[in-house]
């Protein structure tokens, strides 16, 4: 449900465009770096991706506090309609920077929009078989939180126009996935063995 609200949230950004492109005019000025409502944007989903990801991993290293119910030793899941918004929250945030180079990319906006649909169905689809995978294997829970945490950190830095370029945090995450994988294949081969 989030991932497809999410897409009609990116297709509503793709339509109002004009209004887009403004968020990254200067709104005011503190000393000579212009804010603008596209910095506040990345700053606020960067603090909450930061807070979210540091509270789960903390939660996981540590497995206990904020999330255990009332010291009987369940735990406190979070309102389905808070997850729901949390998913959209951050798919806006993500996306604008998507949203604007996309506009940049083609002639016609319905070209981008059937691309956002086409990359949620794929992501919806895929959504199933990757929780069953990370249910399956937890240390890639740590991973992806570790990655939420860079994200975080890149997008404060971006709301600061600190541009660090992307291709440095894929080959930071492709290295990290790739000695996951060796772990898991060397674990899997050690159980087997008995």
């Amino acid at each position: 449900i989030g991932l497809s609200l999410a897409v009609v949230i990116r297709i509503i950004m793709l339509a109002s465009m004009a209004y887009i492109m403004k968020l990254t005019t200067p709104l005011f000025y503190v000393d000579d770096f212009g804010v603008s409502g596209k910095d506040m944007i990345m700053f606020a989903g960067g603090i909450f991706l930061l807070y979210k990801a540091t509270t789960e991993l903390h939660e996981r290293l540590e497995g206990q506090t904020a999330y255990v119910d009332g010291g009987n030793g369940r735990r406190k899941h979070t309102a389905f309609w808070a997850v729901v918004g949390q998913i959209i929250l951050l798919d806006a945030v993500f996306s604008i920077d998507s949203v604007i180079t996309a506009v940049a990319m083609v002639e016609h906006i319905t070209i981008a929009m059937a691309a956002v649909v086409v990359a949620m169905a794929v992501m919806i689809w895929a959504s199933k078989p990757l929780t069953e995978f990370v249910d399956k294997h937890p240390s890639i829970k740590v991973l992806e939180l570790a990655f939420l945490t860079m994200v975080g950190t890149l997008l404060v830095a971006e709301a600061f126009d600190v541009h660090v370029p992307k291709a440095y945090v894929y080959v930071a995450m492709l290295f990290s996935l790739t000695v996951e994988a060796l772990n898991i294949r060397a674990r899997t081969k050690r159980l087997a063995r008995g």
